[in-house]
């Protein structure tokens, strides 16, 4: 089967060619992006929040007190939850961050799906967020 042509980079003004499979920008817009992200205040706040004790406290009691994925039991399938999760993205709403009815116990697959649709929810315009 014949690889698929490559395409241009989604950067606004970059004509740079990006082999098929290889994502949507080229190398450098990649990596600057990437440099970005880590390097970001939101990124370092959020990192310190979810390496406090007092995060790790509140996150194992969630789970002390809800031992069951909240996404599988809703399908009727009983699987052991094991991170905390945000119902509302603490990105999304900082104050949010301990608040007990903003929790929930998932697994790792349901937490992943989770984050997957969150993110791609929040790089929508506006006017197409439900």
């Amino acid at each position: 089967m014949p690889k698929s042509p490559p395409s241009a980079c989604t950067e606004p003004g970059c004509a740079a060619l990006v082999p098929a499979g290889e994502g949507s920008k080229c190398d450098t817009h990649r990596k600057a992006a990437s440099r970005e992200y880590r390097t970001s205040p939101l990124r370092k706040q959020l990192e310190a929040f979810y390496n406090s004790k007092l995060w790790r406290a509140v996150s194992k009691d969630q789970r002390m007190r809800n031992p069951l994925c909240a996404m599988c039991y809703q399908r009727g399938v009983y699987t052991p939850a094991q991170v905390t999760d945000h119902i509302v993205e603490v990105q999304d709403n900082w104050a949010l961050r301990l608040e007990p009815t903003n929790l929930q116990s998932l697994c790792i697959a349901c937490n992943t799906k989770k984050g997957a649709t969150a993110k791609q929810a929040r790089n929508l315009p506006p006017a197409y967020r439900g």
